[in-house]
């Protein structure tokens, strides 16, 4: 198999990132909401298609709010549709970003993981006990 991942990333740039991703964790934290398993799996999920169905319902609501039902808090509906709507797009960034890493992460430790196989295929043995390389017949 040829050998993809051809170039190191510089460690400060995964240090740079890093302070990034915790800042964009902190700057979220205030407003970000933790779900139970049961909370997850029994919540209505919104995709492509309910967004858009999302979109139409909240503009006939602000077009026509007699029409709406009492109970609707229209307040409510304008903060949870705007930051489903921009975490919506934030959201396809951070998968983007996050699926960018792990295959990164999967070819190199792939590619390592057989150059280190090679290696010990020349009279290296891996003792898992010690967890070290020593020359055969040591």
């Amino acid at each position: 198999m040829d050998n993809k991942h051809v170039q190191a990333i510089p460690p400060a740039v995964i240090g740079q990132a890093q302070l990034k991703i915790n800042e964009a964790l902190a700057m979220l934290h205030p407003y970000v909401t933790s779900l139970t398993p049961t909370e997850r799996h029994t919540l209505p999920k919104m995709g492509e298609k309910t967004l858009s169905f999302v979109e139409k319902a909240y503009e006939f609501a602000r077009q026509n709010p007699t029409l709406c039902p009492q109970y609707l808090d229209m307040y409510l509906f304008d903060i949870d549709f705007a930051d489903a709507h921009g975490l919506w797009t934030l959201l396809n960034t951070a998968t983007q970003l996050q699926e960018n890493i792990d295959d990164t992460a999967m070819c190199a430790g792939s590619e390592s993981y057989q150059a280190g196989r090679d290696a010990a295929a020349g009279g290296w043995s891996y003792r898992s006990e010690n967890h070290e390389l020593a020359p055969d017949g040591r």
